[in-house]
């Protein structure tokens, strides 16, 4: 996983052969560890506006958060 600049989003990783993009999002109380979301049927260039965005965190909740089915990894 790649490490982004973002207050919310830690790590960064896309597969670009099944769309699949994988977040983990920096500690908690909740998570110590960093929550781990994975994103489905997520287009290589979405994933690229992401990490290229001004504001990582604003742009995951305006563009990914909701439009993309996800799983909470364990």
């Amino acid at each position: 996983m790649i490490p982004v600049d973002s207050s919310i989003i830690s790590h960064f990783d896309h597969d670009p052969i099944s769309n699949t993009l994988t977040l983990r999002f920096h500690p908690t109380k909740k998570n110590p560890e960093g929550a781990v979301y994975t994103y489905e049927n997520v287009p290589i260039d979405v994933a690229q506006d992401l990490i290229n965005a001004p504001s990582v965190g604003s742009h995951f909740s305006s563009f990914i958060k909701g439009n993309y089915p996800v799983t909470k990894q364990q």
